[in-house]
């Protein structure tokens, strides 16, 4: 029998006897991590990688009723954030590592997480603990003529944030009259 079994609000160990195909896959999650020395399979869970979680548990006819809670709320959360103690806690494989060494991180094999920076160096969206963090280091934004030429060059950038900050983005934007749009003001707005 496979189960998932919650560890924290935002972590679920896998349980289940040696499987190659399975643990192949569960390799393939963002957020799957592999602790050797207790030999446990572990999912940070988010937003990022619920589908894939929910089509192993699908595949694989899971036992996931323990983790329920946690499965539920996935969508509101990220698998990149902050806990309160200033920890990363980041898959390591990611593209955002480079964003984490720039900010002062440092990667810790031994326990699985980035330490020792400063979150407000970071140019992306992270989560504290399940809540956004209220404000947002926005990358350089050129096409200032428009709300929408805006939302455009957000979304191309790659840039990250909650469904709030989207929302709020797409009110302003629906409030914001074209004429003599100011487009510093604008973002400044968004930024709050």
């Amino acid at each position: 029998m496979i189960k998932l079994i919650p560890i924290s609000n935002y972590k679920l160990q896998v349980q289940f006897d040696y499987d190659a195909k399975l643990v192949t896959a569960l390799r393939n999650i963002n957020g799957s991590n592999y602790d050797k020395d207790t030999k446990t399979n572990t999912l940070i869970v988010g937003k990022e990688n619920i589908d894939s979680i929910r089509q192993l548990v699908k595949q694989y006819s899971i036992v996931w009723t323990e983790a329920k809670e946690v499965l539920m709320e996935a969508k509101k959360t990220s698998i990149y954030r902050i806990l309160n103690d200033n920890t990363a806690l980041f898959p390591y494989s990611t593209e955002h590592n480079g964003d984490l060494k720039q900010a002062g991180y440092r990667w810790d094999p031994e326990t699985k997480g980035w330490y020792g920076g400063n979150v407000d160096k970071l140019q992306l969206i992270w989560w504290i603990e399940d809540k956004p963090l209220s404000t947002y280091q926005l990358p350089e934004i050129h096409n200032t003529f428009s709300p929408q030429g805006i939302m455009d060059e957000l979304e191309s950038s790659g840039f990250i944030a909650d469904d709030a900050f989207w929302n709020r983005v797409v009110q302003l934007a629906a409030e914001t009259p074209l004429e003599g749009f100011d487009g510093d003001k604008f973002i400044m707005a968004i930024s709050a």
